[in-house]
């Protein structure tokens, strides 16, 4: 039953992502921003802390959301915040500059730089993570990976899951 639980949240994620990521990486530019601060305009401060990550390969694209109807139908474009960040297998960390509010987060480690959560078959051979380490059996509900912001400080640790 699990396995089977699994296998329809790999084919939902899959389809969730299946179309790439909808994320635009400037043709000019091989070299990426992991120490600036990305703002908008907002009195808090989140930390984003991503750990777990398999190798430094690749880069780290992720999509800060702060829509529940844009979380849940993966509408990057819409996301209020979308980043990338180098990869390095002993963590990462960057911070943001949001005003006060609830928000969920949502990475994958693409390691061959092609812009997709690849897979084999049903199975991500990609990491991928959401906020409050939700999604590892299904896809969260924005309810489930939601945390707020509303001190003038955040720390928002999260685990890169990697099937294969």
């Amino acid at each position: 039953m699990r396995m089977a639980l699994m296998a329809v949240a790999f084919v939902a994620l899959a389809v969730l992502t299946g179309t790439g990521f909808m994320y635009s990486v400037s043709d000019n530019s091989s070299e990426h921003n992991t120490e600036a601060a990305q703002t908008l305009e907002g009195d808090g401060q989140l930390k984003l802390i991503i750990t777990n990550i398999r190798n430094n390969k690749g880069i780290i694209y992720g999509a800060i959301f702060d829509n529940k109807d844009v979380f849940e139908t993966a509408d990057y474009e819409q996301a209020a915040i979308q980043f990338e960040i180098k990869p390095e297998a002993t963590g990462v960390e960057q911070s943001f500059n949001l005003p006060k509010g609830d928000y969920a987060v949502f990475v994958f480690h693409d390691e061959n730089k092609n812009m997709d959560l690849d897979s084999k078959g049903m199975i991500p051979t990609e990491g991928y993570a959401y906020s409050q380490n939700s999604g590892r059996n299904d896809l969260p509900s924005f309810a489930d990976a939601k945390f707020r912001l509303n001190d003038d400080s955040k720390v928002e640790k999260i685990k890169m899951i990697y099937y294969q």
